[in-house]
């Protein structure tokens, strides 16, 4: 399984980009979806980001996430779908040959495109930060961070939340495994998921306890706040930072022009 939220190292296009780059590249994706109402520039922004993180080796992890979005997807279309029942009918949810609430929830177009457009928008911001995480280490976020004159308090607490999601997947992932291999049977269906879940979150949470005990002792021991943090690591813009960074900024504009169209 691959975790998620953890650098990838590598030497695509993504990864020789400077950090500023990357994040006028998130923060541009993110302004784009959410001000652009239309569902076909969303998609073809979503397979832009595909391809790119395609060129760059990155699509396996994004990948994997795929089944995630699907699931994501059809919780937004139900539930537009049930709020929006105004606009043109196509069917419904339950079907109108069921005694007494036949044709109850009518399925409109607007209710399944304003689904598909919320799926895009959360899509884009996902994928962008994965893309984000993925091709930039840790130390590089940091210093980016602090440049952007961030609290080093708000900095500890993402730098140790992207580290440790990963950190619990992988885990969560040895608990199950040895549970399995002890011949442990949770059964199938919703009650097998269930009860196998149980076995893996009790010893997972009390192991989380351990090692944020072990961090706070290690962050106390290393002097935090004892003195100013310096960093001897510069990331130099190149012709293709320019070049990105005024492809992300047109990005705004014609995201506006799509919107008043």
């Amino acid at each position: 399984m691959i975790p998620v939220l953890q650098f990838s190292p590598g030497e695509g296009l993504f990864h020789r980009l400077n950090p500023v780059t990357k994040l006028v590249f998130l923060l541009c994706v993110v302004i784009s979806s959410v001000i652009c109402p239309s569902v076909g520039f969303l998609a073809v922004l979503f397979i832009i980001i595909i391809l790119l993180a395609w060129i760059s080796g990155l699509h396996r992890p994004l990948l994997a996430q795929v089944p995630l979005l699907l699931i994501m997807a059809a919780g937004m279309v139900f539930l537009t779908v049930i709020t929006i029942p105004e606009g043109t009918v196509i069917g419904s949810l339950v079907p109108s040959m069921v005694p007494v609430i036949g044709g109850a929830f009518p399925i409109t177009l607007e209710a399944l495109e304003f689904g598909v457009l919320l799926t895009l928008r959360f899509g884009l911001i996902i994928v962008a930060s994965q893309l984000f995480i993925l091709s930039t280490q840790p130390r590089a976020i940091i210093h980016l961070l602090y440049r952007a004159h961030i609290p080093v308090d708000y900095i500890l607490m993402f730098l140790i939340a992207i580290r440790f999601i990963p950190m619990l997947q992988i885990e969560g992932t040895r608990i199950q495994e040895a549970q399995l291999s002890r011949g442990y049977n949770p059964g199938t269906g919703i009650r097998g998921a269930v009860r196998r879940i149980t076995p893996v979150i009790i010893p997972l949470v009390s192991n989380s306890l351990a090692k944020t005990q072990t961090i706070g002792l290690a962050i106390d021991i290393r002097g935090y706040r004892r003195a100013r943090p310096t960093s001897f690591i510069t990331y130099p813009f190149s012709p293709t930072d320019y070049l990105a960074v005024i492809l992300c900024i047109l990005l705004i504009p014609v995201s506006v022009a799509v919107l008043f169209t």
